[in-house]
């Protein structure tokens, strides 16, 4: 027997509810931010360049404080990031509408489950980069 792969369409990445509230976001606070503050990007590659807008990727980053989310969201500003969360933030809920609605994919630290794995690939499959902090 063989399986297909389902192809996904053009607009269902674009009009993605998982990440409504990433875009919102992106919209609202981080462009505007980036006007203001005129953040230069130089890429000596081109090729690298339209890798970086396009291509799915999975970011690995330090976790100093709270901020680090918003630097890695400025960092990559035209591209739908989802962040892998601990379960322990999606205990209350407010909080885990909040998260729901970023597009957050839960991981238990204590009991790691195949849910927070798939949540990852079809984050990778729809085109967004997967963000998974360390430290």
């Amino acid at each position: 027997m063989s399986m297909k792969k389902k192809k996904i369409s053009k607009l269902a990445k674009i009009f993605d509810y998982r990440v409504f509230g990433n875009d919102f976001t992106k919209i609202t606070g981080a462009i505007p931010v980036m006007i203001y503050f005129r953040l230069k990007k130089l890429f000596v590659n081109k090729k690298a360049l339209k890798s970086l807008r396009h291509k799915p990727y999975l970011i690995a980053a330090n976790h100093t404080n709270l901020l680090d989310v918003i630097v890695v969201a400025l960092a990559f500003p035209f591209r739908r990031i989802r962040f892998v969360a601990t379960s322990d933030l999606f205990r209350k809920k407010f909080l885990n509408f909040l998260f729901k609605f970023f597009g957050c994919i839960k991981v238990d630290k204590n009991n790691v489950s195949m849910n927070t794995f798939k949540g990852v690939k079809e984050g990778l499959k729809y085109g967004h980069c997967v963000c998974v902090f360390h430290g």
